[in-house]
């Protein structure tokens, strides 16, 4: 869901063509490889943590928490002073703007709250109950955790998937990026996002920590 925010005015190109072949394993010809979250953002938006032996989590990075911080900021700020204005009776506040300031207070903060609600989603790995979830819900409080959003168990693991993507924006203040994104491949062929952002180094380096901690192997295709 955060990704769709974060794309809305970005069309995207994906990256030169990669030979799976490489990998030395022939179920790596038979997923896909294109980018499975359209769109991304151009600085990093999560960590990897280890909570403790047989749990490890990414978090929400600071830049992640500023950048949603600024849009409700921004939307709270033009609604407290539309809303002072019309306590007050001014003149200042009338014709267009007066329905105008108002929508575009809320929709801000309404933006940014979403983006902070996105970013901070639970994305886990854990040993002790062998899943990941990337899901609000907790699996153990959960009567059927396969039902879930965004789970699998470790099993149903295959591999970990990194994959670049060309984002080019357009309009006045265009700019372009790449974005990396960090898969986990299932064992069905399906695919299941885990983060996605634009610092390469510190995704190769989580991805690798990673796949060290779940004994799956790392598919690179950058």
């Amino acid at each position: 869901m955060l990704k769709k925010i974060l794309s809305t005015l970005s069309k995207t190109n994906t990256s030169p063509p990669f030979n799976p072949g490489s990998l030395g394993d022939p179920f790596a010809l038979q997923i896909e490889w294109q980018p499975l979250v359209k769109g991304g953002s151009n600085f990093k938006t999560h960590s990897l943590r280890k909570i403790h032996g047989q749990r490890m989590e990414f978090r929400s990075s600071i830049g992640m928490y500023l950048f949603s911080s600024i849009f409700i900021l921004v939307g709270l700020g033009v609604l407290g002073f539309a809303v002072s204005k019309w306590i007050s009776g001014s003149p200042d506040l009338d014709g267009p703007a007066k329905y105008f300031l108002p929508a575009f207070g809320l929709i801000f903060s309404a933006a940014g709250s979403f983006l902070l609600y996105s970013a901070t989603i639970p994305t886990v790995f854990d040993l002790d109950h062998g899943y990941f979830c990337k899901n609000h819900k907790k699996p153990e409080r959960s009567i059927d955790p396969l039902k879930l959003k965004n789970y699998a168990t470790l099993d149903q693991i295959h591999a970990l998937q990194i994959i670049s993507e060309w984002v080019s924006s357009s309009g006045k203040n265009s700019s372009n990026y790449n974005s990396y994104e960090l898969n986990l491949v299932l064992t069905d062929g399906s695919r299941l996002n885990v983060v996605d952002h634009g610092n390469r180094i510190a995704i190769q380096q989580d991805a690798e920590q990673l796949a060290a901690f779940i004994g799956k192997p790392l598919w690179s295709g950058l």
